[in-house]
């Protein structure tokens, strides 16, 4: 059957040489933006439409392009299609930034959702953690006097106010309650408090002095026995754990830090 084909395009036998063969080889475009088009291109465009065109103040290299897009079918019809793309363009890149804004957007808003939800959950095991503390002073008060300890409503009344006021109201209560009973129990106590807070304050990422042992005897006779020195450290964000108190914010309150320590200090020039 091939014979025959081949014989019926003029007989004979057909050699195929290595000239006669076809490359398949793709042809690579390395041209860079902005080079001038390809011949193809130069040799279909129409020279009397470009040099208007280019009198308008576009490139070369677009005009020949709007010209051989459109065959040569009219300046005005070159020039609109030229606009025309860059119109599109210009859309384009309004949708572009348009969705890129609302991405944007979104992303603050989650990011602000879970913000208000680590608040809330770091609310919520503060006040966990209080109620804890207060049961463990209850169940103190009942060993000792082998009664329900008073109501304090002045304490209620001050849960309700901010850190630095709570802070001060602890700390002015233990200066009150022991400053005539036990003034060198009361100076010791700020003391160790005054250490804890200001190693924190200094050194507000190492994760030794955001843990106090609750077993350290140092803790126990010199901080545990006074009443407000616990509450103290809870307002500057020490919570209860299995056998310690440990910050519960990666960062803690310099500035709650640093009011702490003034105050101390006042209550130690007094004593």
């Amino acid at each position: 059957f091939v014979e025959e084909a081949l014989a019926s395009l003029g007989g004979g036998d057909v050699a195929m040489t290595g000239e006669d063969d076809v490359d398949m080889t793709p042809v690579v475009d390395d041209r860079k933006v902005g080079d001038p088009n390809p011949p193809e291109i130069k040799e279909k465009v129409r020279q009397d439409l470009l040099q208007q065109v280019l009198e308008m103040g576009f490139s070369e290299v677009r005009a020949e392009k709007a010209l051989y897009k459109t065959d040569n079918a009219g300046l005005e019809y070159a020039i609109n299609k030229e606009r025309q793309a860059d119109k599109e363009k210009e859309e384009q890149r309004k949708l572009s930034t348009r969705l890129m804004a609302e991405a944007q957007e979104k992303s603050k808003e989650e990011e602000r959702k879970r913000a208000i939800e680590q608040q809330m959950r770091e609310k919520e095991e503060h006040e966990r953690h209080r109620a804890e503390l207060k049961e463990r002073l209850r169940q103190d008060y009942i060993e000792r006097f082998g009664c329900e300890p008073p109501e304090d409503k002045e304490e209620e009344v001050v849960k309700e106010k901010t850190s630095k006021e709570q802070l001060a109201f602890f700390l002015n209560k233990l200066k009150k309650t022991y400053k005539d009973s036990n003034p060198e129990g009361l100076k010791t106590c700020v003391t160790t408090l005054k250490a804890y807070i200001k190693n924190l304050h200094e050194n507000p990422l190492e994760a030794k002095y955001k843990k106090l042992k609750l077993d350290n005897k140092a803790f126990q006779s010199r901080v545990a026995p006074y009443e407000g020195a616990l509450d103290v450290l809870d307002v500057l964000g020490f919570e209860k754990k299995e056998d310690c108190l440990e910050q519960r914010k990666s960062t803690p309150d310099g500035f709650l830090c640093g009011q702490a320590i003034k105050w101390i200090d006042l209550i130690l020039a007094q004593l």
